[in-house]
């Protein structure tokens, strides 16, 4: 048998290291397209896997998508097609591979948007496994988190998920009762200027914790439209600091940043508030 080992990276920006898909699928198909392997990349990003030496030509791909202990969460590309996302390569069995690294870009065909998206839903399931290991000892009733049930996120590079609702407006949302995440990729085709949430941890982890409340708690929010200046309805704004809450616990960082744009076009910054100190930063 030969053995292949690959390791799945994930670029998040340039100018930083490359951060790794953990636990996600891999998927081996051959000539033909049959699936004739799988396996699955470790907290590293690594995974390991046999085929028949020198049966052919294999391509090895890992997708963006995951259902096992860590995490379950399928991001896809829209709600009609339902397609997930991969990052592969070629490999030959004529000889054991060792070095090959399959990466998922931050620029140009940018799945590195979705396999982001996939680690911030794995980052916020193992937040809440930390959170609760001992909570027992705190409260006598408290049951472990273990992992979150499944849900999609859809996001599309250059698209305004509102569109499949009929809005107008750029927006990421959450979906209540249906287990469905919508994350900003761009306005008409447009990433460069436009307001994108791929690599925006503190929305896609704010949406997230939408579906983590409507799981397991009782959401009551009328929805709509809301900012940090207005009053809005209780239950509305008890939904919305939850989320923002959630996601500060779990980056680690109090402050809230909803960003637009990036280096190949114009940067922009729309939301950038330390809901610690309710200030805003820069």
């Amino acid at each position: 048998a030969l053995t292949i080992s690959q390791s799945a990276n994930l670029s998040v920006t340039q100018n930083t290291v490359p951060g790794k898909i953990k636990y996600a699928e891999v998927r081996v198909s051959d000539s033909t397209g049959n699936i004739v392997q799988c396996a699955e990349t470790d907290g590293n990003g690594d995974f390991s896997f046999q085929l028949p030496k020198n049966s052919g030509n294999y391509t090895v791909a890992v997708a963006s998508r995951a259902s096992n202990l860590n995490y379950k969460a399928y991001v896809l590309n829209n709600p009609t097609e339902n397609v997930f996302y991969t990052v592969s390569k070629s490999v030959s069995t004529s000889s054991n591979t060792s070095a090959l690294q399959l990466v998922a870009k931050a620029t140009g065909t940018l799945e590195g948007g979705a396999f982001n998206i996939l680690d911030q839903i794995y980052k916020a399931n193992k937040f809440l496994r930390d959170q609760t290991t001992n909570c027992s000892g705190t409260f006598s009733s408290c049951t472990p988190f273990t992992v979150a049930p499944e849900i999609h996120a859809y996001w599309a590079k250059g698209v305004n998920p509102g569109t499949y609702f009929g809005l107008t407006n750029p927006i990421s949302f959450y979906l209540p009762g249906q287990s469905e995440l919508y994350l900003m990729g761009g306005l008409n085709g447009d990433v460069d200027a436009s307001d994108t949430d791929h690599f925006d941890n503190s929305v896609i982890i704010h949406e997230y914790g939408h579906f983590i409340e409507d799981i397991y708690a009782q959401t009551d929010s009328p929805g709509g439209s809301h900012n940090g200046n207005s009053i809005i309805d209780p239950r509305l704004a008890w939904g919305e600091g939850w989320a923002n809450f959630f996601q500060a616990a779990v980056t680690g960082n109090p402050v809230y940043r909803d960003t637009s744009g990036n280096i190949d076009g114009t940067p922009g910054v729309y939301f950038n508030v330390d809901i610690e100190n309710v200030e805003t930063i820069g």
